[in-house]
């Protein structure tokens, strides 16, 4: 194969993956900046009781809670704008297996992410906390802004451990990395070797 023929297959190779890649659609937005909460604004949890570590947060912080639950049950509610009509993967990053939670997208029916969830990866945090990403499951989902709200599953006097660092919506794979975006590079590399 001459040179001609390798650039003729490399531009073919572009154009039929261009378009794959310009329909990708994802959202993502931060825990710790809901449209509304009565999670309390001090806890056991705080991104300042890590200030070493807290940087391994996505935004440098999270939403967090501890103690036994006093009152209402914990809530969050977000704002969340849909780039496109389509079917998306939920995806959070959150404190461990505690917290189980339900969730849902404006008046959908309530789906639960219990403590048995399966944890995609581990960001060591402080002793005996971490960030993990979570998968939720999948949402059919219209263009236009739309209400995510989360509920912690605590009973009156049960623990309120939890912690929220991020929300992903995505129409591709989703391979977690710590605090990096779909697509985003952590830009570090050893001396004479490409950043990842």
């Amino acid at each position: 194969m001459d040179h001609a023929d390798m650039n003729i297959r490399v531009c073919v190779l572009i154009v039929l993956l261009l378009p794959a890649c310009v329909r990708a659609s994802q959202v993502w937005w931060e825990g710790e900046k809901p449209a509304e909460t009565n999670f309390p604004s001090r806890s056991d949890f705080l991104a300042s009781t890590f200030p070493d570590a807290r940087d391994q947060l996505s935004g440098g912080d999270w939403l967090s809670s501890s103690g036994p639950r006093r009152g209402d049950e914990l809530f969050a509610n977000y704002n969340v704008t849909v780039p496109a009509d389509g079917t998306y993967d939920l995806w959070t990053r959150k404190f461990w297996q505690h917290g189980p939670f339900r969730w849902r997208f404006a008046e959908q029916p309530w789906k639960d992410c219990g403590r048995d969830i399966a944890l995609a990866d581990t960001t060591p945090l402080r002793t005996n906390v971490c960030a993990n990403w979570v998968f939720l499951g999948s949402v059919t989902l219209k263009q236009g802004q739309t209400r995510f709200e989360l509920r912690l599953l605590a009973a009156p006097g049960e623990a309120t451990t939890a912690a929220f660092d991020c929300f992903l919506l995505t129409d591709q794979p989703f391979v977690p990395n710590g605090k990096l975006m779909p697509g985003q590079r952590i830009g570090k590399a050893d001396e004479g070797y490409f950043g990842l």
